[in-house]
């Protein structure tokens, strides 16, 4: 994983020392994430961003790729790190819908496909993700974590 100095190498710079340790944590894993898919971050909205310390960040952010600019989210945290385009949700608390949808999308494909070749472990993959979209759908409804939303 990236340390906080080679992330700050691009357009972005984060401000690390005013992070809590799990909040640095999840935003380096969303970093690698993105330069995973070969995508630069250049801006994330802390107003759309939201996070439950030790249970998952939500990002909102402007990435380019070769010359093109978008806006997605990604959550983190205990959950499989994932994007949508910023279009599948109005803002943070309608993401959380979207996210445990494609959770759900995901466990639906590791049962139809043949690409584990450890039964177990396309087990564990897929009560992963249905577990991820259920817990989401919890914290969706959770009025008291979406007053200012």
């Amino acid at each position: 994983m990236a340390t906080p100095s080679q992330l700050n190498q691009g357009t972005l710079q984060i401000d690390w020392s005013g992070l809590s340790e799990w909040q640095s944590q999840q935003l380096m894993r969303a970093m690698a994430y993105c330069q995973k898919h070969g995508w630069q971050v250049i801006l994330i909205d802390e107003q759309q961003s939201r996070e439950l310390d030790s249970v998952m960040s939500l990002f909102q952010l402007t990435i380019t790729q070769q010359a093109i600019t978008k806006r997605i989210w990604l959550i983190t945290g205990e959950l499989p790190t994932v994007s949508l385009p910023f279009k599948a949700a109005a803002n943070a608390r309608e993401a959380l819908v979207a996210f445990s949808r494609h959770y759900l999308f995901l466990a639906r494909q590791i049962k139809q496909s043949n690409e584990f070749n450890d039964e177990a472990e396309a087990k564990r993959r897929m009560k992963a993700n249905v577990k991820a979209a259920a817990d989401l759908l919890v914290l969706y409804h959770e009025s008291e974590l979406w007053l200012e939303v």
